[in-house]
């Protein structure tokens, strides 16, 4: 059964998960974090996911069907353009138009893991520092700083009641002069599917574009998934 985010923040707060507001370190956030959207065993568990994905921009309007296999391999295709299908194998990208030869892309695109990278993130030799409460647009957040094993700094805003992620900001990777420039992503829903929480919601301000609207819909964890759907064809 699935529920929207807006009950369980109801819910949450009445039963007093404001308590969690207390942590101090980047650990009791993380777990207080894993905590609320399912915990770490549960994502552990994670292996596939599936869902229908609508990316709305000031221009357009698009459909994907979008498979997700862990750790990193995912498959898009296309409603409608003659059904693209992209695919990465995590370590190279490549698409293919119906009945035309596959194009392998020059450059990997890198999606974000299955998992968060912040679970076990010592593991993986990442470092992420507590960095205090702070206050984004009115709103007071505990903040996060990342620096993940490939050097992207990233940094983590969950709300201080329920510990959702609601905001990341990340190094675009250019400077505007002497300053650098931040992709910002808003988490502005969550849905339960399984014992899981998902953002299945989500703006991606990138500096210089327009806003995208990206909306998740009939999300499938764990499901049967063929390995080879990600394995390179050759052209």
């Amino acid at each position: 059964m699935k529920k929207t985010f807006q009950l369980f923040l109801f819910t949450s707060l009445f039963l007093g998960v404001s308590q969690f507001a207390q942590a101090q370190t980047a650990d009791d956030i993380l777990e207080a974090h894993f905590k609320a959207i399912g915990g770490k065993d549960q994502w552990r568990q994670l292996r596939s996911i599936t869902y229908k994905l609508f990316l709305v921009t000031l221009h357009s309007r698009s459909t994907y069907q979008v498979t997700h296999l862990h750790p990193n391999a995912w498959r898009q295709t296309t409603k409608g353009f003659g059904g693209i299908v992209t695919v990465s194998d995590g370590k190279r990208s490549w698409y293919k138009k119906a009945n035309e030869k596959t194009v392998l892309l020059k450059n990997n695109i890198v999606r974000p893991s299955l998992q968060p990278y912040y679970l076990d993130y010592k593991k993986k030799g990442h470092k992420i520092k507590y960095m205090g409460i702070v206050k984004v647009k009115g709103e007071e957040y505990h903040q996060l700083k990342t620096i993940q094993k490939n050097g992207t700094v990233e940094h983590l805003f969950f709300d201080i009641h329920l510990l959702m992620l609601r905001i990341t900001k990340t190094k675009f990777g250019i400077k505007k002069g002497s300053k650098n420039l931040w992709q910002y992503i808003y988490y502005d829903d969550y849905k339960q599917v399984g014992s899981r929480w998902f953002s299945h919601k989500k703006r991606v301000q990138k500096p210089g574009y327009s806003a995208l609207y990206f909306t998740k819909s009939d999300i499938v964890t764990n499901a049967k998934v063929n390995p080879q759907l990600f394995k390179y064809p050759g052209k």
